[in-house]
């Protein structure tokens, strides 16, 4: 596997073994946790308390709510919208060059096929290891499977 540095496959290999029990089966975490494990993104989502049931909720301010109903604890995550009904960035998110903010829409749309990535534009702010990183990302979701 292609990996940009050591910590990227560090960070891979935690969050597919640790944070994502799914990721060995499910093609999709798969993807998310090997484009999360970039290291410039992964210091921005690994603190974040959702990650583990939503691996891109932190890319949007939100607020989280517990209810009780019938004895039952029930947690719901609400995003927080602007003025105009958007989904407020986060601050991990807004802090990222261009560059990671397209492998985060990558991983947005090979996780659950948001249509927000455009690869024009991505293909406009990457250097040739981000391609790599592109091409593997497009392996791990598209080809052999289980890694």
């Amino acid at each position: 596997m292609y990996f940009v540095n050591d910590a990227h496959e560090t960070n891979f290999k935690h969050l597919f073994s640790m944070v994502f029990p799914k990721a060995p089966y499910d093609k999709e975490y798969a993807a998310v946790s090997y484009l999360l494990a970039i290291p410039e993104i992964y210091q921005r989502c690994i603190h974040d308390s959702e990650l583990h049931e939503s691996p891109l909720q932190w890319t949007v301010k939100y607020k989280v709510e517990i209810t009780e109903d019938d004895g039952e604890e029930m947690k719901s995550v609400h995003s927080i919208e602007d003025e105009n009904g958007n989904d407020t960035p986060s601050e991990g998110y807004s802090s990222l060059d261009y560059e990671y903010k397209h492998f985060v829409k990558l991983a947005e749309n090979l996780f659950n096929g948001n249509e927000d990535f455009n690869l024009t534009r991505a293909f406009s702010s990457w250097d040739q290891k981000s391609v790599k990183v592109f091409y593997q990302a497009m392996e791990i979701r598209f080809g052999k499977f289980p890694l």
